[in-house]
């Protein structure tokens, strides 16, 4: 809205391909007490059958200027903030 140079354009604004198998590596390795409630699957390998799809995020980097976090972070933010809410849904039922 601010950036006049943006005007009908669109913007893909994701920060790169990625799939379940890796976000349950994240999960397997940051958070070993919840491996019982992580697939396994095939760590270190994709789960995304090939060509499944590309990201080319130069455009929204280059003219807005967005900064994107690291997957990693993302998925451990989200890990915390899930096993947040389900500790406080705990507390409540008791």
């Amino acid at each position: 809205m601010i950036v006049p140079e943006a005007g009908n354009q669109r913007f893909l604004v994701c920060a790169k391909q990625f799939g379940f198998q890796d976000i349950c590596d994240i999960l397997r390795s940051r958070f070993p007490e919840l491996s019982e409630r992580t697939p396994l699957g095939k760590p270190g390998t994709s789960s995304l059958p090939p060509g499944a799809y590309s990201v080319d995020n130069s455009k929204v980097k280059e003219l807005l200027g967005v900064e994107f976090r690291s997957l990693v972070e993302t998925v451990v933010d989200v890990a915390h903030c899930m096993l947040d809410i389900e500790q406080n849904e705990k507390q409540a039922h008791h």
